[in-house]
């Protein structure tokens, strides 16, 4: 199980799904590469978010577009990501 905070929030996770395929992740910044590969040529509105889900298959955080790792299942325009990529990862 991996783990990743901010200054208010720690998630546990251990898996990543991007479409219809499950990638087990090790951390955050493994998960945002693994998404960004992922999506190629897709524009934003055909890439859905990668889901990050804990061990017991519950979804923890998403991934958005640019790569960015947010905690929850949705958009809140108050949250602060919980990793940033540095697009070196």
């Amino acid at each position: 199980m991996t783990t990743g905070s901010d200054a208010e929030k720690t998630i546990s996770f251990t898996r990543l799904k991007i479409w219809r395929k499950m990638h087990k992740v090790s951390d955050l910044a493994q998960a945002s590469k693994i998404f960004r590969d992922s999506v190629g040529e897709r524009g934003a509105s055909t890439m859905p978010n990668g889901l990050l889900f804990n061990d017991k298959g519950e979804q923890v955080a998403y991934i958005s577009y640019n790569g960015k790792v947010w905690a929850g299942t949705e958009y809140d325009p108050n949250a602060v990501p919980l990793h940033v990529p540095s697009y070196q990862d």
